[in-house]
């Protein structure tokens, strides 16, 4: 019997704990509700896929994201999406990787009034409230057979679904609940189709500007001068032969007289050359001119010496010949 008494306050003490417990709990949660409007953000994923990456079972998982969301007992959102999408059948939503403290989602439809509508029912584990702020879960969609490139397929959210409302929770009691006016900002999301293996990528030749270098011209003066000399001689010959015989018998004879006379002539003349060349090849023009002047001043010193030397030998040469013609004149007359 005192066994059985004592068995008996030990399950007593138990279950007031618990219950204790319970109580505490409630209360706590009750008490989380703020007295101020709520203002909680909502955004749906936008994901580009290309045609190539669509998997074999064509899902395709857009993240719902949560901002300025109080801690919260539960809540429920509506979707509505393009109707050339489906719902996934089984788990049309997912608790995202790594979020803790959340039941499995719960579902809510009615297709035969809104085929294109859904509503997701978030619920926190018991005696717990839920306070989180980015991905919470996904939508789960799936893309039809003829998808393109270029198709946009939206999925938004709803407020109403059935005649019911979206709605935050901050206990089991009704009267903690908050209506459609606690969400402020909801912004929709979606899924573009892309196809990388048709896109063009045009490149864009760039432009090379070349600065065209400044030339400047200078001009160098040059002056060649060419002297020739040439001789004009002119040669005037008197032979005359007299022959007087004296009394005494002796002979007198006059010889001829030669007279010859040079003129010299001396022509000057002078070149001036004007050479314009860019300054980059001026030292090389200049070079190659004053070679030239050198070799034509060369040149013509040469002509000039070897005028000089012949004209006074070919006078020498022909005083010779005269003055021995005239020597055998004279003897052929004795």
């Amino acid at each position: 019997m005192k066994n059985n008494n004592c068995f008996r306050k030990l399950v007593s003490l138990v279950l007031a704990f618990v219950m204790s417990f319970s109580i505490i709990s409630v209360t706590a949660i009750a008490d989380a509700r703020p007295d101020e409007p709520l203002d909680i953000h909502l955004t749906l994923e936008t994901k580009e896929i290309d045609l190539a990456d669509i998997p074999e079972n064509r899902v395709v998982s857009l993240k719902m994201y949560m901002k300025n969301c109080p801690p919260i007992a539960g809540m429920w959102v509506y979707f509505e999406k393009d109707p050339r999408l489906e719902f996934k059948e089984i788990f049309p939503f997912s608790i995202v990787e790594g979020v803790e403290g959340l039941y499995a989602p719960n579902t809510t439809s009615n297709f035969d009034a809104e085929p294109n509508k859904m509503g997701c029912g978030i619920a926190a584990k018991y005696g717990k409230l839920f306070d989180h702020s980015g991905a919470v879960i996904t939508v789960n969609v799936v893309i039809p057979e003829n998808a393109k490139a270029g198709d946009f397929y939206s999925v938004n959210f709803s407020k109403y679904l059935a005649g019911s409302h979206m709605s935050v929770d901050f206990s089991d009691e009704w009267e903690d609940r908050c209506d459609e006016s606690s969400f402020t900002k909801l912004i929709g999301g979606g899924i573009r189709i892309t196809d990388k293996s048709k896109t063009t990528t045009t490149t864009k030749k760039p432009v090379t500007t070349t600065k065209k270098p400044e030339t400047t011209t200078t001009a160098k003066k040059t002056t060649t001068s060419r002297t020739t000399t040439s001789e004009k001689t002119t040669t005037t010959t008197t032979s005359s032969s007299n022959s007087t015989t004296t009394s005494e018998g002796q002979s007198s004879t006059t010889s001829s007289q030669t007279t010859t006379t040079t003129d010299t002539t001396t022509t000057t003349i002078t070149t001036n050359t004007t050479v314009s060349t860019p300054t980059e090849t001026t030292a090389q023009t200049s070079s190659k001119t004053e070679e030239v002047t050198a070799q034509q001043a060369s040149n013509t010193s040469e002509n000039t010496n070897k005028s000089g030397f012949i004209f006074p030998l070919l006078i020498v040469l022909i005083i010779v010949i005269i003055v021995v013609a005239a020597i055998v004149i004279i003897k052929k007359k004795k």
